[in-house]
């Protein structure tokens, strides 16, 4: 396919890779300037973590940590009101600690370690001994990392999605959707994905919410 083409190209025949990757339209992103609805319920909210422990390292372009928090609605809508992609060290613990703290225990904690196999349920079982009183779950890499955002990329397509968001967080989400899956660091498309995927096969009982909705699409 053309998306294997050019990664061939990039790595056996010493062409730069373009890293503008045609898999998400931007014409889809729904901005909405506040998180309000006038009557579905919540039926869950997740804060999706992709974890890397690599700090910042002079000459070395080291993985990022990823999250968002996403909500899913009775009328099968989203909203997602948060996005995170930093590199941290010794202080990535704290830093989901912090998170979970301002998100509280209603929001479900899904964490892709980073790693695979047996090494990755041990991290997993290591992180989640510190957040007693929160709900956790382990997310896994099942297939690649195209096959685990179609369910997103649908959702999104449809109109299903809404992003709330500041204008640093909307830069973020908008470099990153134009670049999956070519570019070098994705990491905040996995974590959308997983929160999407978990979200669209998992319901709670949620609360209502009051007020208005004010669209904004992106060209």
């Amino acid at each position: 396919d053309e998306v294997g083409d050019r990664i061939f190209e990039a790595e056996y025949q010493g062409q730069p890779l373009d890293e503008t990757g045609d898999f998400f339209n931007l014409d889809w992103v729904i901005f909405e300037e506040s998180f309000q609805y006038t009557n579905p319920l919540i039926t869950g909210q997740v804060r999706s973590w992709d974890l890397a422990y690599s700090g910042e390292e002079p000459g070395k372009d080291n993985d990022y940590t990823a999250s968002c928090k996403m909500y899913r609605f009775s009328d099968d809508t989203y909203y997602v009101t948060d996005v995170t992609m930093e590199r941290y060290g010794d202080d990535l613990l704290n830093i989901l600690k912090r998170t979970a703290k301002l998100d509280n225990p209603n929001t479900r904690i899904l964490m892709e370690t980073g790693t695979k196999g047996g090494a990755a349920k041990e991290l997993y079982n290591q992180y989640k001994k510190h957040f007693t009183g929160y709900m956790t779950k382990q997310s896994e890499p099942v297939g690649s990392k195209v096959d685990r955002a179609q369910g997103f990329k649908q959702a999104l397509m449809q109109g299903k999605i809404r992003f709330v968001l500041n204008d640093n967080q909307r830069e973020l989400l908008l470099t990153q959707l134009k670049g999956f899956p070519l570019a070098k660091h994705d990491d905040l498309i996995d974590a959308l994905a997983y929160a999407y995927n978990y979200l669209s096969e998992n319901t709670t009982q949620g609360v209502r919410t009051a007020g208005k909705r004010k669209r904004k699409r992106i060209r």
